[in-house]
């Protein structure tokens, strides 16, 4: 990694791409478990779970906004 970029890290981004890829993995294992796609039915905590992680990026991604950059 070079410590001297020309052009400077968005941390925002990186954050905002980080959440948006937590919700894409909530929403794929939710939809899989709903279509048995993994031959064994998924447990009542695997549904909590990821229940869980798709409400907590959803609260995640509404606090990330540009406000930063004005």
């Amino acid at each position: 990694m070079d410590p001297n970029p020309e052009e400077p890290v968005d941390v925002y981004a990186l954050l905002r791409a980080a959440a948006e890829a937590r919700l894409r993995t909530a929403k794929a294992m939710l939809s899989a478990y709903e279509a048995n796609a993994f031959g064994t039915p998924a447990t009542p905590e695997d549904l909590a779970y990821w229940k869980q992680e798709l409400a907590d990026v959803q609260v995640e991604l509404a606090g990330l906004h540009d406000a930063h950059r004005t």
